[in-house]
């Protein structure tokens, strides 16, 4: 069972307003609230920067649905599905030495995401955050920057963490209504 939320649409940005409902044991929803009004919704998951311990898990972190126009009084059907086979090259509690290559599977439940590699030190405060990009593998240099493929910042070595994010394709990563978009847990990692 897993908690979920709605964010509503007031206009201007999709807020939480409080309405949250818990999966059943099959994964399946409801939000039953007659607070519900006509309006744009979103519905998310936010596991709240937990970490991963075996790669053959689930791994979603963060995810947020597409947006829907729901009218009040009426029933809708909104799949939303968090298992993420993400089967990392780079797995949990592993020694990654620069210049190596990040690979994952990708999220079968939305075709044609993109994909970013994020590299964060040992306070979870990313350093590194590749390009943008259908690719479901990632070459890292061990240097921190932003946005590129190729940073030429500070080296990076010891304890650390990473996690892959996703969104749909040409929208802006966590952007109000744009699509869908979240992230695998954080994934434990020594940088050599």
């Amino acid at each position: 069972m897993v908690a979920l939320f709605l964010k509503f649409y007031n206009g201007s940005a999709f807020i939480k307003p409080g309405i949250i409902t818990s999966s059943d044991a099959a994964g399946s929803y409801a939000f039953t609230s007659s607070t519900l009004v006509s309006g744009m919704y979103q519905v998310c998951y936010d596991d709240g920067g937990q970490e991963v311990t075996s790669s053959d898990v689930n791994t979603v972190g963060v995810l947020v649905g597409e947006s829907f126009s729901y009218t009040a009084g009426t029933a809708i059907e909104k799949n939303f599905d968090l298992k993420w086979e993400f089967r990392p090259t780079v797995a949990p509690n592993a020694t990654f030495t620069t210049g190596g290559t990040f690979s994952w599977s990708n999220n079968a439940n939305f075709p044609g995401a993109e994909y970013q590699l994020a590299v964060a030190d040992a306070g979870k405060s990313v350093r590194f955050s590749s390009a943008w990009s259908s690719s479901t593998s990632r070459s890292w240099n061990g240097r921190m920057g932003t946005e590129t493929d190729t940073p030429a910042g500070a080296s990076m070595s010891g304890q650390a963490y990473y996690q892959v994010k996703f969104r749909k394709a040409g929208t802006v990563y966590g952007s109000q209504g744009q699509g869908f978009y979240g992230q695998t847990k954080w994934v434990p990692i020594t940088i050599n």
